[in-house]
């Protein structure tokens, strides 16, 4: 009932939306089109916002050829022997941890004793070993598929992702993204 209650209010908003941006638009004269006229929006453009977490994998896809050659020991000779190739597909499940390794420069000024480190902060959060996308990755396992963190630990068997730590990366990312805008005078 209350999905169907969402997605109707969902489409209502949609309709406004399309109208409003068709009463917008140019129209063309002499039967040229106008320049920098965008395109009209789709039902895939406007995603649901309690949906827009699940617009990008988790996974990426990644291509690998490998060559199967037959034990040649059954034969007495290897010379005559026709060849067939088949080209079967099959797909490899991996839920990979990269470690990744920085070099970061601090730059220092002998005369005055100014230095100036480089910014982790578009890889990740400050005091966290984790990257942004790791974060990213964590909320759509916990959050979006329900999966509690002791088994998100236990899945990806790695020091690196107790338990604990995920909780921690969690509540952060909950203050940074949501409470921080919703209870700005709690937080402070």
């Amino acid at each position: 009932m209350e999905l169907d209650t969402q997605r109707k209010r969902y489409a209502k908003q949609l309709k406004s939306i399309r109208q409003k941006y068709l009463k917008r638009r140019k129209k063309p004269t002499n039967g040229k089109p106008v320049p920098n006229q965008g395109k009209t929006i789709g039902d895939k453009e406007l995603i649901p916002p309690t949906e827009s977490v699940f617009t990008t994998a988790v996974s990426e896809k990644k291509t690998a050829e490998k060559e199967m050659k037959p034990d040649r020991k059954n034969f007495e000779q290897e010379k005559g022997l026709h060849v067939g190739l088949d080209y079967p597909t099959r797909y490899d499940l991996e839920v990979r941890i990269t470690e990744v390794s920085y070099k970061v420069e601090t730059l220092t000024d002998w005369a005055s004793g100014e230095s100036v480190r480089a910014s982790l902060e578009e890889e990740g959060p400050p005091k966290f070993s984790y990257t942004w996308k790791s974060i990213s990755n964590l909320i759509k396992l916990h959050v979006g598929f329900a999966i509690p963190t002791n088994r998100i630990a236990l899945m990806l068997g790695h020091t690196a992702f107790t338990s604990g730590k995920i909780c921690r990366v969690l509540e952060y990312a909950a203050r940074l993204f949501c409470l921080s805008r919703v209870f700005p005078v709690i937080l402070a």
